[in-house]
């Protein structure tokens, strides 16, 4: 979990270590740290489940592949959804008003939009090799076992 959670803020450090701006460089790398690590363990109680129904590991694989890149990138954005709304917070309307509901729908739709286009990026080249790497790893204790 924390090895998977350092691997991601590495990635983001090979992308952004150019930026001039270096609170900028270190709230992105925490950002991706600190959504990379609920995907870990939610894979593995996944893969644990999901073990009796897929007998090949091509199956389990594909599984883990998709969980954990899934995972790892919806908490990410998630939780850069909320930095980014935080910023907006100011100019909303009150809180819990209808108003209020639809600027916090709109703010974080847009924010997932953000990190999509800008966002994805950063997991590249690093990520995606630690997240082949990691999809095998989840496949291994299950590859002697048959049903």
């Amino acid at each position: 979990m924390i090895l998977w959670s350092m691997l991601m803020s590495m990635s983001a450090a090979l992308n952004v270590m150019h930026w001039g701006n270096e609170h900028l460089r270190s709230a992105i790398i925490m950002v991706f740290a600190f959504g990379a690590l609920p995907a870990v363990p939610v894979t593995m109680i996944a893969m644990g489940l999901a073990a009796r129904w897929l007998p090949r590991n091509g199956q389990r694989f594909a599984l883990a592949f998709l969980l954990l890149a899934m995972l790892t990138i919806g908490c990410t954005a998630l939780l850069f959804s909320q930095i980014y709304r935080l910023m907006y917070v100011e100019w909303h309307a009150d809180r819990f008003s209808r108003i209020w509901f639809w600027q916090f729908v709109f703010t974080t739709a847009s924010a997932f939009y953000q990190f999509a286009v800008l966002g994805l990026r950063l997991y590249f080249p690093l990520g995606f090799a630690a997240l082949f790497t990691f999809s095998l790893w989840f496949v291994r204790p299950y590859g002697r076992r048959t049903l």
